[in-house]
């Protein structure tokens, strides 16, 4: 059995970055998961046989900038309530990316499947 791709391990690895992030943290660790997300996922859609990759790929473009709204907006809350509230925002969106990253990787391996067995 091959390797995975390049592609595979940058949102495998970002995957579980995003499981293991906790909004009560979130001013620590968005940086290093918009880093990763910037330098490895963003450049390019993945190349793959799926038109929803393409698909795919926007929606974790978008959810990231949403992401970075969340974290600026809860950097400037003063009240705990608004604080809870970007949290619970937060959480709910990195369910929602962590749900993309996993359609993106089944995805990419049923491609990678096709791809070898052709």
């Amino acid at each position: 059995m091959a390797a995975p791709s390049p592609t595979i391990v940058a949102y495998q690895t970002f995957a579980q970055a995003l499981a293991q992030f906790t909004p009560s943290r979130a001013l620590e660790q968005f940086p290093e998961i918009q880093g990763f997300f910037q330098d490895h996922i963003a450049p390019a859609p993945p190349e793959g046989s799926s038109p929803r990759l393409g698909g795919i790929h926007l929606e974790i473009h978008k959810q990231m900038r949403l992401l970075a709204l969340d974290v600026l907006f809860l950097q400037t809350a003063r009240q705990a309530t608004t604080q809870h509230q970007r949290q619970q925002q937060m959480t709910q969106r990195l369910e929602l990316l962590g749900k993309y990253c996993q359609g993106m990787l089944e995805l990419l391996t049923l491609d990678s499947e096709i791809q070898g067995s052709t």
